[in-house]
C-alpha cells in the first residue's frame, strides 16, 4: 500500500480559503502597512537567509522560512493608532458586521492562524505605530505603558480574559495561549513620514554595501512600494502555489533583484557615456547608437516598474542570456555581444513577437551588459 504523499507548506496555503479578502477595503492604513512591509523585506535580507513574504493573505503580512519549501510562518497583523495606548478591551474587543453578526477581535484573527496552520505557525505579531497600556505580571494592580510584550508576560487576570475571548471566538475547549508566541510590539516606523524613514532604510542599506555608490533611492522606494502594493491588492484567487507567489509574494531572489536595478540617473549616465565611446570606436553608425540612447533612457525609468511582469521577464531573460554569452566568449567586443544576445533571444523565445523594439531590446541588453 503506497503511503500518501503529504502536501508542501505552500501547497497547504494554497488549499486553505484566506479568514478574509481585505483589499482595497484597507487602504486607510494600507500605506503605512507597504512601508512597514518594506522595511522588513530589508531587514530579512540582511539576515542573507531565504525567505518568501505574503502580503495580505491570510493576514497582512505573512513570512516563511524558504521560498522553495517552507516549513514554518511567522504572522503580523499592522494596525495604526492616531492617538492613545493600546489596551487589553481595545485587542479583545468584537466589532459587528453585516446581519450584526460578531467579528473576530484582533486577538482573535491573529489566533486564527495557529488555527489554519497548527505545525507550520511560528510566532503571531501584532505591530502598531502605538504603545500599550497592560498590567504586567510583575505589577498586576497598575497598567503600565509599554513598547511591547508578548502574552505569556500579562498578569493572571488579563491572561483569562485573553484565553476566554478566544476560547469563544473559535469554540474551542482548550486554553489557546500556552501554545504558540503571541507578541504585540510598537514599531518605530512615523505614522506621519512612513515613506521618508522607509526611503532612509533603503538608502542605509545601500550604502552598508555599497558606500561608494550612487542610488536613485527615493524612486527606487517609489518602486518597490509600488510592487508591494500590487500585491496587497491583488484579489483573485491564486489557485497554484506558484500563481500564489507570482500574485501575493516576493522571494528573496525577487527582492534582491529589485534591489540591483536601484541606480543613480548620474551613474545611468555616466555609463552611457562609456558605451557611447565603446560603440563609437567599434565603428559603430551614429543614427545605431542615437536610438539606443533614446531606448536606454526610457528602459533607465521603465525598468523599476516591478508590476510590469512582461519588462521583468524580458530582463531576467537578457541577464542570463548576457552571462552565457560572456562565460562562451569573454574576449567579444561590445557590437559583437550586442548581435550574439540579440540572436540567442530570438532562438529563446522561437522570435514571438514581444511588446519592445529591437532597438528597445538592444538598450537592454547595454544596460544590463554594463551593470557590472
Amino acid at each position: 500500500m503506497t503511503t500518501p504523499i503529504s502536501p508542501s507548506l505552500l501547497d497547504q496555503i494554497v488549499q486553505v480559503a484566506p479568514r478574509e479578502v481585505s483589499g482595497s477595503s484597507s487602504s486607510n492604513r494600507s500605506d503605512y502597512q507597504q512601508s512597514w512591509a518594506f522595511c522588513l523585506l530589508l531587514k530579512l535580507h540582511r539576515t542573507g537567509q531565504d525567505y518568501l513574504v505574503f502580503f495580505d493573505y491570510h493576514d497582512d503580512v505573512v513570512v516563511l522560512d524558504s521560498s522553495s519549501n517552507p516549513t514554518a510562518m511567522d504572522f503580523y497583523q499592522v494596525k495604526t493608532k492616531k492617538t492613545g495606548n493600546w489596551t487589553a478591551t481595545l485587542l479583545l474587543k468584537r466589532e459587528k458586521g453585516a446581519n450584526d453578526k460578531l467579528l473576530n477581535s484582533i486577538a482573535g484573527k491573529m489566533y486564527a492562524n495557529k488555527i489554519a496552520f497548527p505545525a507550520a505557525a511560528k510566532t503571531l505579531n501584532f505591530i502598531s505605530n502605538a504603545q500599550f497600556s497592560i498590567k504586567h505580571k510583575d505589577n498586576p494592580n497598575s497598567p503600565t505603558v509599554v513598547a511591547g510584550f508578548e502574552l505569556a508576560e500579562l498578569c493572571r487576570e488579563t491572561l483569562t480574559e485573553f484565553s476566554k475571548t478566544i476560547q469563544a471566538e473559535h469554540e474551542l475547549d482548550y486554553s489557546p495561549l500556552c501554545d504558540i508566541i503571541t507578541k504585540f510590539s510598537t514599531d518605530p516606523l512615523s505614522l506621519e513620514a512612513h515613506v521618508t524613514h522607509a526611503t532612509g532604510e533603503l538608502a542605509n542599506y545601500l550604502n552598508g554595501i555599497k558606500p561608494d555608490g550612487k542610488f536613485a533611492t527615493a524612486s527606487g522606494q517609489r518602486a518597490i512600494a509600488t510592487a508591494i502594493a500590487r500585491k496587497t491588492n491583488h484579489e483573485r484567487t491564486p489557485a497554484t502555489k506558484d500563481e500564489l507567489i507570482e500574485a501575493k509574494g516576493i522571494t528573496r531572489a525577487e527582492f534582491e533583484e529589485m534591489l540591483s536595478t536601484i541606480v543613480s540617473h548620474e551613474d545611468e549616465r555616466e555609463r552611457w557615456q562609456d558605451i557611447r565611446h565603446t560603440l563609437t570606436t567599434e565603428q559603430q553608425p551614429f543614427g545605431d547608437i542615437h536610438r539606443w540612447q533614446i531606448e536606454w533612457k526610457k528602459y533607465a525609468v521603465e525598468r523599476m516598474d516591478f508590476s510590469n511582469t512582461v519588462l521583468m521577464a524580458v530582463q531576467r531573460a537578457m541577464k542570463n542570456i548576457i552571462l552565457d554569452s560572456r562565460q562562451e566568449n569573454p574576449s567579444r567586443t561590445l557590437r559583437e555581444l550586442v548581435v550574439d544576445c540579440m540572436q540567442r533571444f530570438d532562438t529563446k523565445t522561437q522570435h514571438a513577437p514581444t511588446p519592445f523594439s529591437r532597438d528597445y531590446l538592444t538598450a537592454v541588453i547595454l544596460f544590463e551588459a554594463s551593470e557590472d
